[in-house]
């Protein structure tokens, strides 16, 4: 089956507000929030500038004299002082975490994209440094992903505007809209689920072969580690629905295989690279301030890992760290009505399972693992690395898009388009409002 047949929009308006609901308000964002996140963003953009220069950063390098240059001059969004910005040269202890370099464990997919972007900009003389253009590719990132969320929705059956709607929401999370208006592969998240899910949907379709979602499925892998979240959800949502239908053996073991394999290429293009990244590192991660003060002997005892803090971080996920300076009461205000709404939506949807209900299926595997993933993270980068970190929410934004298309299902009617249309509309003006004026 021709896929330009089946999955061409009649018409690209949808798709174009899906994509700008996400761009104005990162790109706004951008614009307003001059210094540096304290989320490593030094080390992300360090990490861009080298790629893009030839060099691969490994643990034990130190960071580089442009990005140092950068923060020097913007500042940071935390408790620090960095040398003065007209310093003939940046001595890398003095930097955070001593200046090591220690973004290396991603891998570089987005690094390249970013690296391009922002060195692109700036030679054109467009911007004066490195760091808006970088940033930039992380806003269009993001859109993409909104339009691929809005892609796999229709294609599940499920309207635009509560899709619309739905999509306005997510701009309240601070772990989604944060990340993805700096440098980071965080940023890669929205686009990494949209496009799996999008990509399971039309293989189920037939629209897709299934050398594609292997394809589709190991690009997500190389994003980031934390993505395979939501391939894990997507492969257990297609497996336990091969299993369920009454096919012919051979076709049934083929509908089993192939999201089976496309999990498989994801966990093995990111396990390839942290392999090959820590046989390539020249020192100890010990010796690290961060990884110091991280530092954790044994597995985490069931009280912490069972703390609604920690079990319901990626239940849903999105909460992380945001600049006081875009936070208000009314932003406070939308976030306590959104994320019960989130919640209350994923669960809604998941005790509707039942055989043919995709919506529903997609449901209960990516609140599970949600659920699960938060502390499974915990425990596996304790006995990988042995140090204790939190699972923040921007970790698994990648499940999104399944809350997304479950709360835009509920809407059956006039009634309900006109509440979720109210809610999403509110929500992402004020939050807009809020950049635009912090």
């Amino acid at each position: 089956m021709s896929l330009r047949r089946y999955f061409a929009p009649k018409t690209l308006a949808p798709y174009v507000i899906a994509f700008l609901l996400a761009f104005i308000p990162a790109f706004m964002h951008i614009v307003q929030y001059p210094k540096f996140s304290p989320i490593d963003e030094l080390r992300h953009l360090d990490y861009a500038l080298q790629i893009t220069r030839g060099h691969v950063p490994k643990l034990g390098d130190k960071l580089g004299q442009d990005a140092m240059h950068e923060e020097s001059c913007r500042g940071i969004d935390f408790q620090w002082l960095d040398p003065p910005c007209d310093s003939v040269k940046f001595p890398p202890a003095a930097f955070r975490d001593d200046g090591w370099q220690t973004a290396s464990p991603h891998p570089p997919l987005y690094y390249i994209l970013s690296g391009i972007s922002g060195r692109t900009l700036r030679g054109l003389g467009i911007l004066d440094g490195a760091i808006d253009g970088a940033r930039l590719m992380s806003a269009l990132l993001f859109g993409f992903g909104f339009a691929a969320t809005f892609a796999a929705g229709r294609q599940l059956g499920v309207r635009s505007f509560p899709l619309l709607a739905g999509l306005g929401l997510l701009i309240t999370l601070p772990g989604a809209l944060h990340s993805a208006s700096i440098v980071t592969p965080d940023s890669f998240a929205m686009l990494a689920g949209g496009g799996a899910l999008l990509a399971a949907v039309l293989w189920k379709k037939n629209l897709l072969s299934t050398r594609w979602l292997i394809v589709v499925g190991a690009l997500v892998g190389f994003t980031k580690l934390t993505n395979l979240v939501m391939l894990l959800a997507v492969a257990a949502w297609l497996v336990t629905d091969a299993l369920m239908q009454k096919r012919d053996e051979q076709r049934g073991l083929s509908l089993v295989k192939a999201p089976l394999l496309m999990f498989a290429a994801g966990a093995l293009t990111s396990g390839a690279w942290l392999v090959l990244d820590s046989l390539r590192a020249t020192i100890s991660a010990d010796i690290v301030p961060q990884t110091i003060a991280m530092k954790f002997d044994g597995l985490p005892p069931l009280k912490h890992l069972l703390n609604p803090d920690v079990l319901l971080t990626w239940f849903p996920p999105g909460r992380s760290f945001d600049s006081a300076r875009f936070f208000n009461q009314y932003v406070s205000l939308m976030r306590s009505f959104v994320l019960p709404l989130l919640i209350g939506a994923i669960i809604v949807s998941a005790l509707r399972v039942q055989k043919g209900n995709d919506i529903a299926s997609l449901s209960l595997f990516a609140g599970l693992a949600g659920l699960v993933g938060a502390p499974a993270f915990i425990i596996g980068t304790v006995i990988t690395s042995g140090v204790l970190i939190g699972a923040e929410g921007r970790y698994a934004v990648c499940l999104l898009p399944v809350y997304v298309i479950a709360i835009a299902s509920q809407s059956k009617g006039r009634v309900g388009d006109v509440l979720l249309g109210l809610l999403g509309g509110s929500a992402w003006i004020i939050c807009t409002y809020a950049i635009l004026v912090g």
